[in-house]
């Protein structure tokens, strides 16, 4: 349950505001002061007593509502929708990885996405921070030390565009932004598909795993990965070509296959148990021996029999893992 304060009385305008323009004191005045009509969404790592940003929105009319950022985020979006926010600001702050996992499944959820999502960035936060946040999430920036004038007019805006969009039932476009390669002659070509074998690039592949594990936890649901190593791949284009289509014409359209290592692919298959997965390994195993080709195939699911629960980064080194281990190292 999202916990949420009550709003307190706008302050009145400054009579010191002098004319400026066309525009009079008390109209410049209105401006700053204008009392807000919706709900905030705060979303913050770590506990947190008084907090100047939440002072701020409740002194200018917001209701405010307040989640924890975990190491488990995938509650986020649920708990997020109870409290009907018309905007949600996210901090960016120290443990960084979790708070930038939050923003990707705010912007991705169907329940949130299409809400206005502002990371409020401190001074110490990094610029590769930053962009990891702006690449997995597409989100809105604010300097944690904006001052209040910054604060309530960005508020105000992003509030009254939730609100027309509500209103207009007009579909979202979810997730993060597209980023096309700068060299590409049409705009075709995305940093998303890897020019030698027409699969998923890495990068792609490490933007949609965190968010399929979230959602398979969250409806809890099977998910397994499979890590496929191509001896040659590395060295020679053709043989990893050969292995993407291979591996293309094997997958299901809501499976991922993407180049991970030069000499080796993952293949994410959600709403699969292991079991299932070992079959398919079975069968691409089958397909590469029918065209010569040696190949180490390593396998991880959120359905094992084991302890505690898998990160994005533990699977997949898991997978690796045992792929290499059949190879030899």
């Amino acid at each position: 349950m999202v916990a949420e304060s009550s709003p307190t009385p706008t302050s009145e305008p400054d009579p010191a505001l002098a004319p400026t323009l066309h525009w009079s004191s008390e109209e410049i005045a209105s401006f700053v002061t204008s009392t807000g009509r919706g709900r905030v969404l705060l979303v913050r790592p770590g506990a947190r007593g008084q907090d100047p940003i939440e002072a701020e929105l409740r002194r200018a009319g917001y209701r405010v509502g307040r989640l924890p950022v975990t190491r488990e985020v995938s509650h986020l979006p649920v708990a997020a929708a109870t409290f009907l926010p018309d905007l949600v600001y996210v901090g960016l702050d120290r443990p960084y990885d979790p708070c930038i996992a939050a923003l990707e499944l705010f912007a991705t959820d169907p329940r949130t996405g299409w809400l206005p999502l502002v990371a409020i960035v401190g001074a110490q936060v990094s610029r590769a921070v930053v962009t990891a946040a702006y690449e997995r999430s597409g989100c809105d920036f604010l300097s944690a030390g904006a001052a209040e004038i910054e604060l309530l007019a960005r508020t105000h805006l992003l509030v009254r565009l939730a609100k027309a969009l509500a209103q207009t039932g007009r579909a979202p476009v979810l997730g993060p932004p597209e980023v096309e390669v700068a060299n590409a002659p049409a705009g075709d070509c995305r940093f998303l598909t890897d020019p030698e074998t027409g699969v998923h690039t890495r990068t792609y592949f490490d933007h949609r795993l965190p968010a399929e594990i979230a959602r398979a936890r969250r409806y809890q649901r099977p998910l397994s990965l499979l890590v496929v190593l191509v001896r040659g791949a590395a060295e020679d284009p053709g043989v990893a070509a050969e292995a993407g289509a291979i591996l293309t014409r094997r997958v299901r359209t809501c499976d991922v296959v993407a180049r991970v290592v030069p000499d080796g692919f993952a293949i994410l298959l959600p709403e699969t148990s292991v079991d299932a997965a070992g079959i398919l390994a079975a069968r691409v195993r089958c397909d590469f021996e029918a065209r010569d080709r040696r190949v180490c195939i390593g396998l991880a699911g959120l359905d094992e029999p084991r302890g505690g629960a898998h990160t994005p980064a533990a699977l997949v080194e898991t997978a690796l893992a045992r792929a290499r281990d059949e190879r030899g190292g």
